[in-house]
């Protein structure tokens, strides 16, 4: 049976990544509070003519073309435990695909799937390199730790908006799509880790 998957964040790598495992799931909850802005169709997929359009809804629009498989929206902001939990009493799935850049929102949804044992795929990019993980290692531990992340996801962020930049969303979808069919097929979690510095190098990590 195939799982129901929920992804958190209809950005950059959400949209690539939602349009990538559609083959590999039943049904498919897109979550994210943002709106489209006109540098957002540099690296992201949606229709056309949707700015200032909720970025869930246009991906679920998008995906409603491609599939007649059941899409669902939660356009709110995710703070706390209980709006984890209320989205998932009102749209349940089996597992997620943690797509999110800001680090508070990340690691509030990490806590929460670990607490309630839900599976939990992980996909993140720096310049040079792509990871995607079952679960990651929950942090910051510390708020000057925090603050250094979160630095360092704004410099993505700003790289994020460049067109050049948009192989490593294709990259990304594409691991997770890998992970996630294997999980699938075998039960076995399976992770990547991809640096494009000089060529292209893929390392497969076991997330047991």
């Amino acid at each position: 049976m195939k799982p129901r998957v929920a992804i958190f964040g209809a950005g950059f790598l959400g949209t690539h990544i939602a349009i990538e495992v559609i083959p590999l799931v039943s049904s498919i909850l897109i979550v994210d509070r943002e709106d489209i802005e006109p540098e957002n169709y540099e690296n992201s997929i949606y229709p056309a003519g949707l700015i200032g359009h909720s970025k869930a809804k246009a991906l679920a629009s998008l995906l409603t073309i491609l599939t007649r498989k059941p899409t669902a929206v939660y356009k709110k902001d995710v703070n706390t435990v209980d709006d984890l939990d209320k989205i998932y009493d009102r749209h349940p799935f089996d597992i997620g695909i943690l797509t999110f850049d800001n680090i508070y929102s990340r690691n509030l949804v990490l806590h929460w799937a670990n607490a309630r044992k839900i599976d939990l795929l992980s996909a993140g990019v720096t310049q040079n390199q792509a990871v995607v993980l079952w679960r990651e290692q929950l942090a910051p531990a510390t708020e000057k730790e925090a603050e250094i992340i979160e630095k360092s996801a704004r410099q993505v962020r700003d790289i994020c908006t460049r067109l050049e930049f948009r192989p490593m969303g294709a990259l990304v979808a594409s691991l997770v799509f890998i992970s996630l069919y294997k999980y699938t097929l075998t039960g076995k979690k399976t992770g990547y880790i991809a640096h494009i510095n000089n060529g292209i190098k893929a390392y497969e990590v076991t997330c047991e």
